[in-house]
């Protein structure tokens, strides 16, 4: 989720300015969140603002930028994306098996070593993100990245 703030922008966070985080069902979620949501600083000033729910399926991504936006719904899935611009372009994008062939690929670069797709220094980035996610919420201050 962090990282359409990055495809959004071209920028990677450098704050997370606030965050939330609860459970709608505590009984079900005792050491973890069941719903987070955050406000991301950018760079250029520029903000993100997210959320990740265990409580719902939205599956929906807004971009709104300077000269347009657009809508994705879903926004990710192992089948495709689908959505609008505000120009009324439609956006539509299936992809065959998605989690199988980032599984090749992986698998791939490790048997020729060579780079995947996908690098783990990408999922570091997020979870260093998403502990400043948490960091933020815990706290109630702001937290940079």
């Amino acid at each position: 989720m962090t990282r359409f703030v990055f495809y959004a922008s071209g920028e990677e966070p450098v704050r997370v300015i606030k965050a939330r985080q609860w459970a709608e069902r505590p009984e079900l979620f005792r050491e973890v969140d069941e719903i987070s949501e955050f406000e991301l600083e950018l760079p250029s000033g520029g903000r993100g603002y997210g959320k990740a729910s265990r409580a719902d399926s939205e599956n929906i991504l807004t971009i709104n930028a300077a000269r347009g936006s657009y809508h994705l719904q879903p926004m990710q899935s192992y089948t495709g994306v689908s959505g609008e611009t505000s120009d009324g372009i439609k956006l539509e994008l299936e992809i065959d098996n998605q989690q199988a062939q980032q599984m090749d690929d992986d698998a791939q670069a490790i048997l020729t070593h060579s780079k995947p797709k996908t690098p783990g220094e990408e999922g570091l980035r997020d979870i260093r993100l998403v502990n400043a996610i948490i960091q933020t919420a815990q706290s109630g201050t702001s937290v940079d990245i």
